[in-house]
């Protein structure tokens, strides 16, 4: 996508996704901006250079496709693979492209701020015998706790205690997540 930027972005310098978000976005730190629901900006789009449509732009997308196996037993086997596939399109075709993809990426930023703003409100109305549980499961899966603090003092009204699990399991459905937080919760309720 950097060279796709460099042909029909306004600004050679303008490579990073939150100097195309403070383009079309009033205030980039507003939840229903970044939503595309605010009406000073929702219908804003990213300006790009003029260019020849005709024109050949490639870049790389990753995809899956199901690929067929046999196992030792002879039996046929169906898996998913993800390629890295490279695309070629026009730069008319590639700038929807792009601009589609700032609007999913500002929906997210703007996901990610209301997460934040929700999690901070949360931690700052804690009651006493109750505990927020911030969860990652991306990679390793690290949980971070508040608890009330009966002797907080203005400035952090909570302790904090962070817990990181390991499993050979790759699951995270329901079941696996509870397995995860199962010894976290024993922990928690003996202090």
């Amino acid at each position: 996508m950097k060279n796709l930027r460099k042909k029909i972005l306004p600004k050679e310098n303008m490579m990073k996704s939150s100097d195309i978000l403070q383009q079309i976005c009033c205030d980039i730190h507003n939840e229903n901006c970044l939503l595309r629901k605010s009406e000073n900006c929702k219908s804003n789009e990213i300006n790009f250079r003029d260019f020849k449509e005709n024109y050949i732009g490639v870049y790389l997308k990753w995809q899956t496709s199901k690929e067929t196996y046999r196992d030792k037993n002879g039996n046929q086997k169906t898996f998913q693979k993800m390629n890295k596939d490279v695309i070629m399109v026009n730069l008319l075709e590639m700038g929807d492209l792009l601009q589609n993809s700032v609007n999913e990426n500002a929906a997210h930023v703007g996901r990610v701020i209301h997460q934040h703003e929700a999690l901070k409100y949360q931690k700052e109305n804690l009651q006493f015998n109750v505990a927020v549980i911030h969860m990652d499961l991306i990679s390793l899966h690290t949980v971070v706790t508040y608890l009330h603090d009966k002797n907080f003092q203005l400035d952090m009204p909570y302790t904090i205690q962070s817990f990181c699990t390991l499993s050979d399991c790759l699951d995270h459905g329901v079941h696996a997540i509870w397995a995860h937080l199962k010894p976290i919760l024993k922990t928690l309720s003996g202090s």
